[in-house]
This record gives C-alpha cells, structure tokens and sequence, in this order.
C-alpha cells in the first residue's frame, strides 16, 4: 500500500546528527528489527568529553573532580555496542564541537559487519558546515549509502 507517494514496505532509515545522533542511536540500539540503516552526522560518543563539557570544567575548579565520577548520561558509546544494521557515520576533521574522534568512537564501537558500515571522514569540514563545504563527497556518501540499504542500483545523489 502506498500513502504520500512513499510505499509502506520502503525502508526506514535513521538519521542522527550532533546531539540528535543520542535519539537515532537509542532506538537503533533498541528497535534494529524496524530500521534499515543508521547514518550519523557529526555525532556524539561521550558527551562529557566534549569541548565545551571540558571548557565549563576548566572555568568552575569544583566541577571537574565530579565530571570525572559521573557515567555518560547518554551511553551512546555503550550502546553502538550492539548496533549491527548498516551504518554511514560522516564527520568533518576540523569539528571542534564534537571533534572526529568521537565520530570514531561511535565507528569502532558499532557491531555492525565491516562491510556494512563506512565512515567518511569530510577534509575541512567542521561541526555545522559539512554540506556547505563538501556536499558532493557528503552527498554522494549518503547517496551510495541508502542506495545499498535499500537495495537500488546506482546511488551517487547529487550536490
């Protein structure tokens, strides 16, 4: 059956970008049997152990003692852990708001095959620019990307 021009049996995707990747990683976590695929756009692995978590830490003394006692209130590393659908995660290397290595994190940690998952890692590109700056690359990832998940030929996606 078919509503809005979109046919009900069309493969859904999550998409998770900065600190909206926290609610695309929960539910790949908990409902991977729904989903056909995750992408993650300048994500976030460990949320106190961003840049600006640190940066607040460095300006209040007191609070960097307990910053380093508490668990990660969103577990997104802990819950890659068992994600094994397909995964895309796309990072710039100059993010200095969730820097690459957390984009990493996220890579290494998901379950998911080896030949099921790819980062792409966009040159130049920073936390809210990566279209701006490398939408070709950007675009053609993600094109290829959804065009395996979902089984169509070609891919590529335009800029």
């Amino acid at each position: 059956r078919e509503k809005g021009g979109i046919s009900a049996t069309a493969p859904v995707m999550l998409f998770g970008r900065s600190i909206g990747s926290v609610a695309a990683i929960h539910l790949a976590s908990k409902h991977s049997s729904v989903f056909a695929g995750l992408v993650l756009e300048s994500a976030v692995a460990r949320i106190l152990e961003l840049p600006m978590v640190q940066q607040i830490s460095m300006m209040m003394p007191q609070l960097a003692p307990m910053l380093t006692m508490l668990p990660d209130p969103f577990g997104n590393a802990d819950k890659m852990a068992t994600v094994t659908m397909p995964l895309l995660v796309l990072h710039g290397d100059r993010d200095d708001i969730s820097p690459i290595a957390q984009g990493r994190t996220l890579f290494e940690a998901a379950r998911t095959p080896a030949a099921a998952k790819r980062m792409v890692t966009l040159a130049g590109a920073g936390h809210n620019d990566l279209t701006y700056t490398k939408g070709a690359e950007y675009f053609a990832a993600l094109g290829e990307f959804v065009a395996s998940v979902s089984g169509l030929k070609g891919g590529g996606g335009g800029a």
